[in-house]
């Protein structure tokens, strides 16, 4: 049987070896960038490395714990590579546990969000968002996602809030499809001769609402860049995707052909450069 594969293919050329979505760490460093010496932040505050608040209590023995002299990176100093490193892991680590306590337990794309805007607002500030709180709790995923959009703090951050907000719109449904195929892409496609093959809706991610121009490596980059931090996760996809639609289609991504066949697929696999068919083509 047929099947209607572009968008999953699609998915699969801009993902490859991604994992199911972005860690904690890794949303937070793209949020907040990086300097190894300390200056003055938006909001008035001396601030060093990936967005460590040297302001805040206790920094000073926080900065010492990773070796540093806390007087001389606060008035102008720097830190290594290493050091801003372990700084941020420490961080990290008593955000998320922060982030259990307030929203309880979730999967981990979730997870990873709400330990980013722990991280950027503090316990205080994020505890302040009743209503997302409990609309997480209760797995509206959609409400949550609106609801965050529509803060103070989106306004003030804007493209993480975005980003933020579109990996929440997605829920857990990407984890819970990287749990049922393996960590490999490769072990998406043929499934096992011998073995019960997913449904056909399994295999279908209609990720976004915009396909892929297989002659467009501006639109892949484009959306790699706007996008690529939904990693598996469809629901993500088809909210970035509706955020950011108008860039996408000038980078020359095109409507999506969900009805498209197997050979079709086949030959998207190909002039990816994916390597092999994702199935014979008759």
């Amino acid at each position: 049987m047929a099947r209607a594969l572009t968008a999953f293919v699609a998915l699969a050329a801009l993902l490859a070896g991604a994992q199911a979505c972005s860690s904690a760490m890794d949303l937070i460093k793209q949020a907040e960038g990086y300097r190894s010496c300390e200056y003055m932040d938006t909001t008035g505050h001396r601030t060093i490395c990936y967005g460590f608040n040297l302001d805040a209590w206790g920094a000073s023995s926080k900065v010492a714990a990773v070796g540093g002299d806390f007087q001389k990176v606060y008035n102008g100093g720097c830190l290594s590579q290493s050091q801003c490193d372990s700084l941020l892991a420490g961080a990290v680590s008593s955000a998320a546990s922060a982030a259990r306590g307030i929203f309880g337990s979730q999967c981990s794309c979730i997870e990873a969000v709400l330990t980013d805007m722990t991280y950027n607002l503090g316990s205080a500030g994020i505890s302040s968002f009743t209503t997302f709180i409990s609309l997480i709790k209760q797995g509206k995923w959609s409400a949550a996602a609106s609801d965050a959009r529509g803060t103070l703090w989106c306004s003030q951050v804007g493209s993480r809030c975005s980003r933020d907000a579109s990996i929440i719109a997605g829920g857990c449904s990407g984890v819970e499809a990287e749990e049922h195929f393996g960590d490999s892409h490769d072990d998406l496609w043929p499934p096992e001769e011998d073995a019960a093959a997913p449904g056909e809706d399994d295999l279908v991610a209609p990720v976004v609402s915009l396909d892929f121009d297989r002659e467009s490596a501006k639109c892949i980059a484009e959306a790699k860049k706007l996008c690529g931090h939904c990693g598996l996760n469809k629901g993500c996809w088809e909210s970035c995707a509706k955020d950011h639609e108008s860039q996408l289609k000038a980078a020359g991504c095109k409507s999506a052909d969900v009805d498209a066949d197997e050979v079709a697929a086949a030959n998207l696999f190909a002039e990816l450069g994916l390597g092999g068919e994702p199935a014979s083509c008759v």
